[in-house]
């Protein structure tokens, strides 16, 4: 059985996320979004937005940090 990822409720196969890349990776769009990286996966993607979205208050005050660079930092100590 493929592995599943919920994202905003709804739960999606590897081949789901996958076959929806291309949506999500629009490159008109993902310069739109501070956690955007290279090497990046749609599940990652999906992870960051999510987490992006919920921090709405520190986008908005720039303090907000993506999710990856939080645990690269972590990671460097």
């Amino acid at each position: 059985m493929s592995e599943m990822f919920e994202y905003d409720g709804v739960q999606y196969s590897k081949e789901q996320c996958e076959k929806k890349a291309s949506e999500f990776f629009d490159p008109i769009l993902l310069n739109q979004y501070p956690f955007v990286h290279e090497g990046m996966t749609v599940r990652d993607y999906l992870e960051e937005k999510q987490y992006y979205l919920n921090h709405c208050k520190e986008v908005r005050n720039l303090t907000y940090k993506p999710l990856w660079k939080q645990k690269e930092e972590k990671d460097e100590c």
